[in-house]
């Protein structure tokens, strides 16, 4: 009987074999250990080969297959983001110039916005408020009313004719407190001398400071009701 010692490849001990052949391991438990190991070591490597990066979220995984994401979302993510693209690719050569509506400058509208008519919001508001006055929506909705009577109508705030009435109403003469806000009965209202429906204009002379209350119960009958002041 062969008496050599052998070191054993698993666990590095020396032993002394106990057949004839068994030179590498000195039992069965070290034999399956390191075929485990070594089965460990092949699958890490095989990962570390497929380790990418997500070109979505940026998070780095396993890729199998050849997949370029990390998970269903960020493929749907991936899918919609191709799709924009295309759409946006399709727009852009089928694109018409046009020339802004305020300054004239020719330009590209963006993708998603195909039938804007100016160049910025800055111009868009500069149309506007050429085309449609300043002041508030109350006061923008009485010149809009003045010219569907096809009256004259002049560009000036409500707050203009408050100030010149100094707060006072010009139908009961009682003052009008700026705080209240309508629908309050006391709140501040423009009340126009010649009602519009009876071809009055939207005018400083044809207009006055009223409590709301007041010009209500006015209304059309008031032809002849001027200011106090």
């Amino acid at each position: 009987m062969d008496d050599s010692i052998f070191i054993c490849k698993h666990c590095g001990k020396p032993y002394k074999p106990k057949r004839k052949g068994r030179n590498t391991f000195c039992s069965r438990d070290c034999s399956f250990a390191h075929q485990k190991q070594q089965k460990e070591e092949r699958l890490r490597q095989e990962q570390e080969a497929n380790v990418r990066q997500c070109v979505m979220c940026g998070e780095a995984f396993i890729a199998k297959n050849g997949k370029h994401c990390c998970s269903d979302e960020c493929d749907k993510a991936k899918a919609r983001v191709a799709a924009r693209a295309y759409a946006e690719k399709a727009h852009t050569n089928n694109l018409t110039n046009r020339a802004c509506k305020c300054c004239g400058i020719i330009f590209a509208p963006a993708y998603g916005v195909k039938r804007r008519a100016f160049c910025s919001h800055v111009c868009a508001r500069k149309y506007l408020k050429k085309t449609h006055g300043s002041g508030n929506r109350s006061d923008q909705n009485r010149r809009r009313r003045a010219r569907e009577k096809a009256t004259q109508v002049d560009l000036f705030k409500a707050d203009e004719i408050y100030e010149r009435d100094n707060w006072i109403c010009q139908i009961c003469g009682k003052r009008v407190s700026a705080t209240l806000r309508y629908p309050n009965q006391m709140s501040a209202s423009l009340d126009h001398i010649i009602p519009l429906s009876l071809g009055g204009t939207h005018t400083k002379d044809n207009t006055q400071l009223a409590h709301f209350k007041c010009n209500t119960a006015k209304g059309i009958k008031g032809l002849d009701q001027l200011r106090i002041c």
